[in-house]
């Protein structure tokens, strides 16, 4: 037994103290109104220690696998940066020294995009990045006798010429089908760690949210009751019954208990992208997709110099000033790539495996959290308890269901809001959780992706739902081709 308040407080012998509010009893008491308040101080400290306790293991899953994530997602995206500059050195060594800017560029785009930055696109990315990389290409490899850019590196100034070069881009398409293909493979890929990293984030939220609710007067009224009254009664080692721990509990946590519903779906989708990211195939793996920019660049490249002619004579009317005939065209080999044996591609997989395994644990995590807070103060079996107002072989109260609407019967305590944090929480989770679309989604077995992608598009259009019971489990991977589903959408923004 630990003390709560100073002794002084105790009285000597019993008394009959008419300022108690909690632990009124007609006869004689060990209590006083200061103990009470005591009490009341106590319950809530110990009720948001328990709150911590119980919810450590969960926060430490969360930031640790979402720390992993991204230097997983790090490391591969400066691996592939890496090994795209070399394709400038070894192939264009005209175009290496200004290319490496527009390379570090794109894939710090990139790993902004997997870090679940909202305002990071990857059609922005793509689209900034050959629209800079086309007044290279036009100066140094088509007409490298045109005007005053040389064959040597120079500042990337900004000129008129380049300006118009890079405004004509998407309409004279010197770089052929290779930009979209690009951002196609990139969003597809890449696309679930994004929304990996946002719902993790969330998650996290939503577990530090509930860390920190306050109790209600009634709350701390009832826990005083349940583990405090008796003492007034000199009953200092019985424990309180069962039914009135639970009806203490969930009365206590009814806004917790509220995020059961929408924290399950989100584990769901959590465990689901994790299989994805676990069984990628070739046509959606991350690492395959990142190693590809190198070939896709390549093959823009090679394009825009088997069509030099063509891209010259389009862009001379409306952007250059002189008439040069000469054209440069190289004829480079597309290298085909395979996926990496190192380390991290095998950590990012069984990352994924792990993560997946052990979130499973906590999709019911605050439906329960009431019942598990009892059974912290149930260690030891008794044949009596404490009922709240005496000693009894059983609870005789009904215990009533952890929703709202029936904890408004609680006959433990009064029960009439929910806590206006938790509730705009519960709103969040419903809303970028989207549940019971994504489960008729993945129900329909060529539209998985797809529809998962559509899903999360309009997540923040207010229309949300969400299940209890969530469908098989099953990878948000199909071996069909499809459309992108991230493409036109900014994954839970």
């Amino acid at each position: 037994m630990r003390q709560i308040g100073p002794v002084e407080l105790v009285p000597h012998t019993p008394v009959a103290d008419e300022s108690l509010k909690v632990c009124v009893h007609p006869g004689p008491t060990c209590c006083t109104g200061k103990m009470e308040d005591s009490y009341m101080a106590a319950v809530r400290s110990e009720m948001q220690q328990k709150m911590r306790s119980f919810s450590f293991e969960l926060k430490y899953l969360i930031s640790g696998n979402s720390k992993a994530y991204q230097e997983t997602f790090q490391s591969l995206v400066s691996f592939t940066s890496n090994l795209t500059s070399t394709l400038f050195d070894s192939a264009y060594s005209a175009l290496a020294n200004d290319c490496r800017p527009l390379v570090h560029q794109l894939f710090s785009d990139i790993k902004r995009y997997l870090s679940g930055d909202a305002d990071a696109s990857l059609e922005a990315a793509v689209r900034h990045f050959y629209n800079n990389l086309f007044p290279l290409v036009y100066h140094r490899l088509l007409n490298p006798g045109f005007g005053h850019i040389t064959t040597q590196s120079v500042p990337l100034v900004s000129t008129n010429h380049d300006d118009c070069l890079r405004m004509t881009r998407q309409d004279v398409v010197p770089f052929g089908p290779h930009p979209r293909l690009l951002a196609s493979s990139l969003a597809r890929a890449l696309g679930p760690g994004r929304a990996l990293s946002r719902l993790l984030r969330l998650a996290g939220e939503v577990v530090n949210t509930t860390e920190k609710t306050s109790l209600s007067r009634e709350c701390g009224r009832g826990l005083v009751r349940m583990q405090y009254c008796s003492h007034c009664r000199g009953f200092t080692l019985v424990r309180p019954c069962t039914g009135l721990c639970i009806n203490i509990m969930r009365g206590c946590l009814v806004s917790v208990s509220e995020l059961a519903a929408p924290w399950g779906s989100l584990v769901v989708l959590l465990q689901r992208l994790a299989a994805t990211l676990a069984t990628s195939s070739n046509h959606n793996s991350m690492e395959l997709a990142l190693l590809a920019i190198r070939n896709h660049v390549n093959d823009a490249i090679l394009y825009a110099q088997l069509h030099g002619p063509r891209i010259t004579a389009t862009v001379r009317p409306f952007c250059d000033n002189n008439k040069a005939e000469h054209f440069g065209f190289l004829s480079y080999r597309s290298i085909p790539l395979k996926g990496s044996r190192g380390d991290k591609s095998r950590s990012l997989k069984k990352l994924s495996r792990e993560f997946e395994g052990s979130i499973q644990r906590y999709q019911w995590f605050f439906s329960e959290l009431p019942e598990m807070l009892c059974e912290s103060e149930m260690e030891v079996e008794q044949h009596t308890c404490w009922s709240g107002q005496d000693i009894v072989e059983s609870y005789a109260g009904r215990v009533v269901d952890r929703a709202l609407k029936a904890q408004r019967g609680n006959p433990e305590m009064s029960v009439r809001h929910t806590d206006p944090v938790l509730k705009a929480a519960k709103l969040k989770l419903e809303q970028l959780t989207q549940f019971s679309t994504i489960s008729l989604a993945i129900s329909m077995e060529t539209l998985d992706l797809t529809h998962y992608g559509e899903c999360l598009c309009f997540c923040n259009s207010g229309s949300f739902g969400a299940s209890t019971h969530p469908p098989p489990l099953t990878p948000l991977t199909q071996t069909h081709t499809m459309h992108s589903p991230f493409m036109g959408c900014d994954l839970l923004s």
